[in-house]
């Protein structure tokens, strides 16, 4: 029971795509199932969050095999601590997102597409946060990304497809270089599962596993969230992009699919990668292995984006403007602790659950 609950969300996520392209053509049934869709995704969250994190004895994680396929093997779906957290932000905006799209967006563009598009919105980020395998969080990520796509050009002006082509350019850039590094990794480490690649990391020599290019292929995966995360100097996209969507789906936006690429760089650089025994050359620096080389970058890039997010955001002659430039200056806030976690080993945990803390905030 508590294994499938891992996978429940997901489950109604999808349940509520089909259901709303079946009822296209009963607009007010397609709205009604859109609505009770949102409400019981963050249902099935909070159920399984209570019954597998909060409620359990045990130390809280819970897993899922797709086809009853072993790990590394198959596609391994994760439950934990952090993946939950997510998750409850997740249906924290999707509830009064989709409620608000219902009297919000006009009739004729929720018959059509918004609806489905907006639940696949939700599946992509619901998976990206439970996957346990790498090549499965760039697949989310696509997922995410294809109803993303067709949300910044929602209204079809020359503005908006402007803005829609800029943001296609730069994460198809960015997707592939993710696949590259995807591609690299597995090369290197013989893995994509992240508990295992971690375990292969830790012991290397055992594993015949050599960490140098590892390092190379971490920063490739490291820009690539940054850029969907719209860290500084990959923040061109945010304020076209959240001005043309409808404003439902830029809360999406910012609430949480910028999350994600926050999220990856927590699940990955202080999880699977700071398994690895990589030398520091880096004088000055009190961190270890691969955060010792995360934490200064991070850190310019996060005082870069509150910056830039606030001096463009004090620039702005209407709001929609303002908070476009200020999603970028508080992404800066939620990065700032992560590199201080990074840099300073006896503050990490402290420094992720501030960055945390400040994601559910913003």
């Amino acid at each position: 029971m508590t294994e499938t609950l891992v996978v429940a969300p997901i489950l109604v996520a999808l349940g509520s795509v089909l259901a709303a392209l079946v009822l296209r053509r009963f607009p007010a049934l397609q709205r009604a199932a859109s609505v009770l869709g949102g409400v019981a995704y963050a249902g099935v969250v909070a159920v399984a969050v209570w019954r597998v994190v909060l409620g359990s004895a045990a130390p809280g994680i819970a897993a899922y095999q797709v086809g009853d396929w072993p790990a590394p093997f198959g596609i391994t779906l994760v439950l934990d601590g952090l993946s939950a957290f997510m998750l409850v932000v997740a249906a924290a905006v999707t509830v009064p997102a989709v409620a608000l799209s219902a009297r919000f967006i006009d009739r004729e563009n929720q018959r059509v597409f918004y609806h489905p598009l907006f639940h696949l919105l939700v599946l992509g980020v619901t998976g990206a946060f439970l996957t346990g395998d790498l090549f499965n969080l760039f697949v989310w990520f696509e997922v995410m990304l294809m109803a993303s796509y067709v949300f910044v050009a929602f209204y079809g002006n020359a503005q908006h497809t402007a803005a829609a082509f800029r943001y296609l350019t730069l994460n198809v850039v960015g997707s592939a270089t993710f696949l590259l590094a995807v591609g690299g990794l597995y090369a290197v480490t013989g893995t994509l599962n992240m508990a295992d690649m971690s375990r292969r990391l830790a012991d290397a020599s055992a594993y015949g596993v050599d960490p140098a290019p590892v390092v190379g292929l971490s920063a490739l995966l490291f820009a690539t969230f940054a850029l969907k995360a719209g860290l500084v100097p990959f923040q061109f996209w945010v304020p076209g992009a959240y001005r043309a969507a409808p404003a439902p789906v830029t809360a999406l936006l910012a609430g949480v699919v910028k999350k994600v690429g926050v999220y990856a760089i927590v699940r990955l650089y202080f999880g699977v990668f700071a398994a690895a025994a990589v030398p520091v050359s880096l004088p000055g620096i009190a961190g270890d292995g691969f955060l010792a080389f995360v934490g200064p970058v991070l850190f310019v890039m996060a005082a870069g984006s509150i910056l830039v997010g606030g001096l463009g955001a004090v620039n702005q002659p209407d709001v929609d403007g303002l908070l476009a430039y200020s999603s970028i200056g508080q992404i800066g806030f939620i990065a700032l602790p992560l590199a201080v976690a990074a840099t300073v080993p006896s503050v990490r945990i402290l420094g992720v659950t501030a960055a945390l803390v400040y994601a559910l905030n913003h």
